[in-house]
């Protein structure tokens, strides 16, 4: 009963409230961190939604090229063969 009654030792208390703030410190940090990570992927989101929409009328042009749908300007049907490379004669 009367090592109940005894308060702890002052260091033993000074380094539980130091170790208790560093805990609320972190926690606050992290839910700070947190906060910017949900922008982040938010924003994140709608710049690769904007993109995909710029990037649709390219995906449809190659699409119809690969697949023979429409005919490609400014290609010739020239044939090369291999090994021999057209060179600009200097």
């Amino acid at each position: 009963m009367v090592l109940a009654s005894l308060k702890p030792p002052l260091a033993k208390t000074k380094w539980k409230t130091i170790r208790e703030c560093n805990e609320s410190r972190g926690s606050v940090l992290q839910s700070q961190y947190d906060e910017l990570e949900a922008k982040f992927l938010e924003e994140q989101v709608e710049l690769e939604a904007k993109y995909h929409k710029l990037y649709e009328p390219l995906y449809t042009k190659m699409y119809e090229i690969v697949n023979g749908v429409v005919e490609v300007e400014d290609i010739t049907n020239e044939v090369i063969p291999e090994g021999e490379n057209k060179a600009p004669e200097e």
